[in-house]
């Protein structure tokens, strides 16, 4: 993964202050619970990306 999960963290934290803060999302529960939301989305596309380039790196080995 080209982002560690810290910096996943601080990034998604950030994310959700700013989003907040414009008024771009309204959001009642616990802030803490929409920033690891955020962040599981991020982590999981992050994951996925890794997986297609294993995926591409494969099948360009028999060219």
């Amino acid at each position: 993964m080209k982002l560690s999960k810290e910096r996943v963290a601080s990034i998604s934290k950030v994310l959700t202050e700013t989003l907040l803060k414009e008024g771009l999302i309204s959001y009642s529960p616990k802030k803490e619970l929409l920033v690891g939301k955020i962040e599981s989305v991020i982590l999981d596309n992050l994951q996925a990306e890794d997986r297609l380039n294993a995926e591409v790196r494969e099948m360009l080995k028999s060219y």
